[in-house]
This record gives C-alpha cells, structure tokens and sequence, in this order.
C-alpha cells in the first residue's frame, strides 16, 4: 500500500506543479506505473478548473470566470498538454522525415504551427466552456468537466497501449513513462476512468453522453495510425495532443447534444 501510495505521489509530481517536495519517493518502477492514475489527476484539474468557474463567475462575468478557470488547469499541469500539442503542431506542421520531426518537436522553441494550434485550441475550449455553463446547472457542470479531464487523459492510454515509444533516445522528459500498458495499467486505467463515468452518468449526465465514447475511439485510430506513419509510434508530446483533442471533442460532443 505504501509503494502505491509513492506511485499515485510520483504520478503527481510528474504531470502537476503541486508541490510535494521529499514526501515523493522517485523510482524509475514507480514514475513508469504512474501513468494508471491519470483519471486521478483529470478529477483534480477537472475540480479546479469548474469550481473556479463557478465562483469568478458572481465577481468578474461568466466570459472572464471561463478564462480564469482554464488558466487555473494549465497552472495546476505546467502546461504539460497544451506544450505537447503545440510541440506536435510544430513537429508534424514543418518536418517531412521521421528525424525532422522528432528534432522539432525536442526543441523548445514555438514555431508558427505552435502558435496556430494554441490559438485555436484555447479559442475552442473558451467558447465550448461557455456554452457548457451557460446550458446546464453548477453540479451538471462540474461533472462534465471532471468527466471530460478523466476521460481525455485515460483514452491515450489507447496510444500508448498499441504503438512503441518512437524515440530511441532516453533524452525526452517522458522516457519514464513511455512503455507499453501493461495488463494491470490497463485495468486500473479503466476502472478508475469506468468509475467516474458511472458516478457523472449517475448524477445528471444521461445515457446520450455514451456517444462520445465510439468518437474518441475513432479519433485515437485515426491519430494512432498518423503518428504511426509518420514518426513509427508516439511520443509524450503526442500523448499530450491527444489528450487535448480528446477534450475538444467530448466538451463539442456535450455542448452539440445539450444544444
């Protein structure tokens, strides 16, 4: 119980700025199985960012409270997806071979391709948060974002479960992590994701949610099968992708369907 508790404390240092400091125990056994928790950390990022909505909403207007809310999720992550989404826009947007991409996609800088995607990606969830807000109740809407962060998070394990690492090289800030699932990864993965989207059905959601599911597996084959054929596998900047396109579309499959 002890080691699993420092492999939830690993998986919080690794994909969250909150400040743990000598309570984590780092091990290179316990960061690579930390990748079971992302549902964790989706409830987390999900809690903050809605319960900051709602209550900069009564001081500053629900345009400006939805702004501070997604600003409140990148603090809490560093960052860590939209940096990844970016880097693959750059990557995929300007190199032609495996290598260039890879080399663009290592370098810290942002391009024009960077710049694009982060625009649009930040002018979307603006817009899809607001209407989320504005069309349902606090609690209905607090779960959607939860519900959202979960469920983003734990469908790149889909990624990570059929295609290899792509780098060959240790020097990526994900090396630790980027391994196959394996069997129990999965499970957990699942279960924890399968939990929180009973509790969200259970409270309000509804069964009409249930058609994001066979949209997000389609845009993880289709991802799945580019990052194949163009670099032969992922990267954690391609997990990070993924997991921001994978919000864009369950927060556009909520506000098409409550709409």
């Amino acid at each position: 119980m002890k080691d699993e508790f420092q492999t939830f404390l690993n998986a919080l240092q690794f994909y969250t700025r909150i400040p743990l400091g000598k309570l984590v125990k780092y091990t290179p056994k316990r960061l690579e199985n930390s990748i079971r928790y992302f549902p964790i950390i989706g409830i987390i990022v999900g809690g903050m960012t809605s319960v900051s909505v709602i209550f900069f909403d009564g001081l500053v207007g629900t345009l400006s409270a939805v702004i501070i809310g997604l600003l409140v999720g990148v603090l809490i992550t560093g960052a860590l997806h939209e940096d990844g989404l970016a880097d693959c826009c750059d990557g995929f947007g300007g190199g032609w071979t495996k290598d260039r991409v890879l080399a663009i996609m290592k370098d810290s800088t942002i391009g024009v391709y960077g710049a694009i995607g982060l625009i649009f990606l930040f002018t979307l969830k603006v817009s899809f948060l607001w209407q989320l807000y504005t069309l349902s109740s606090h609690c209905v809407f607090i779960y959607s974002i939860v519900l959202t962060q979960v469920v983003s998070r734990s469908t790149t394990g889909l990624i990570m479960l059929f295609l290899d690492y792509a780098r060959s090289d240790d020097s990526s800030k994900s090396s630790g992590v980027a391994k196959r699932l394996s069997f129990f990864n999965t499970i957990m993965l699942l279960g924890i994701t399968g939990l929180t989207f009973g509790a969200d059905h259970w409270f309000l959601i509804g069964p009409k949610m249930l058609w994001m599911l066979p949209i997000l597996v389609v845009l993880m084959f289709l991802l799945g099968f580019y990052f194949k054929r163009r670099i032969g596998g992922y990267t954690g900047d391609c997990l990070g992708m993924a997991q921001q396109l994978s919000e864009l579309v369950i927060y556009g499959t909520f506000v098409a369907l409550w709409s």
